[in-house]
């Protein structure tokens, strides 16, 4: 998975300037990586409510048949699927984690637009919304992409 917005939180043991955490930290990091700012949070990740995601398929043959209005119905209405928990594997509906959701299909690209809980224990990894595709019989392409584009925190 990817994140173009993604948040740490780390406790300090002193008061340091936000830049001065931000160069630390970025020699800490590996060349994949980009800090893009430090700041001091104005809520705790605890309030996070909704994670926005894009998941991307991935060697789309070029005239796919893939037809959107099907990948909306079975967002609409998901097959429960396995879900991994702390206490064992869960058949699980997610259909109350899904929020929001679209598709975008072309000839030769299949996009999902997720909105999804992400809190304790309502979060629901995009990983499952695409198990559940697969559980409805859309037959998508088993190699795609997952990136964090948005945190929605509660009021």
């Amino acid at each position: 998975m990817e994140g173009t917005n993604e948040l740490v939180d780390v406790s300090l043991t002193e008061d340091i300037p936000c830049e001065k955490v931000k160069s630390a930290l970025e020699k800490a990091i590996t060349g994949e990586m980009k800090i893009l700012s430090v700041e001091t949070p104005e809520k705790k990740l605890k309030f996070i409510k909704y994670a926005e995601y894009t998941v991307e398929f991935l060697d789309v043959q070029e005239g796919n048949a893939y037809d959107r209005d099907k990948i909306l119905a079975a967002l609409s209405d998901p097959p429960p699927v396995m879900k991994r928990t702390k206490s064992g594997d869960k058949l699980t509906d997610i259909k109350p984690m899904i929020i929001a959701y679209d598709a975008e299909v072309s000839e030769c690209s299949v996009r999902l637009f997720l909105t999804l809980t992400a809190y304790d224990s309502f979060f629901l990894n995009p990983d499952y919304v695409v198990k559940a595709l697969d559980a409805a019989g859309l037959d998508l392409p088993q190699d795609y992409k997952i990136t964090r584009t948005n945190i929605i925190f509660e009021d």
